[in-house]
C-alpha cells in the first residue's frame, strides 16, 4: 500500500496507513525510504519482490517489462511454505 500511495503522490492513502505500517511490524527506516523514494535498506528477497512490483506496477500501469518476474522472485518463497519450513 505505502509503495503504491508513494509512486502515485497519494498523500491521503500514505498518511493513512504508514503509522499502521510501522505499528505492524514495518522497520521505521523502510517507511522513511519509500517516503523519500530511495533504495530500501536490508529488505529480504521476498519483501523486495513485494515492492519492486508494487512500483513497477504504479509506475507503468503493468508488469509487462518483466513477465512472471514476480512469481520467479517468490518460488524460493513458495518451496519452503510447501515443504514446513516457514509458518509451521
Amino acid at each position: 500500500m505505502l509503495a503504491t500511495a508513494r509512486e502515485l503522490d497519494c498523500r491521503h492513502i500514505w498518511n493513512a496507513h504508514a503509522a499502521s505500517a510501522r505499528q505492524a511490524g514495518v522497520r521505521s527506516e523502510i517507511v522513511d525510504a519509500l517516503r523519500e523514494c530511495r533504495e530500501l535498506p536490508g529488505l529480504a528477497a521476498d519483501e523486495a519482490a513485494v515492492v519492486d512490483y508494487g512500483r513497477e506496477r504504479s509506475s507503468n500501469r503493468s508488469t509487462a517489462s518483466r513477465p512472471g518476474s514476480f512469481h520467479v522472485s517468490l518460488q524460493p518463497m513458495q518451496s519452503e511454505s510447501a515443504h514446513g519450513r516457514l509458518g509451521a
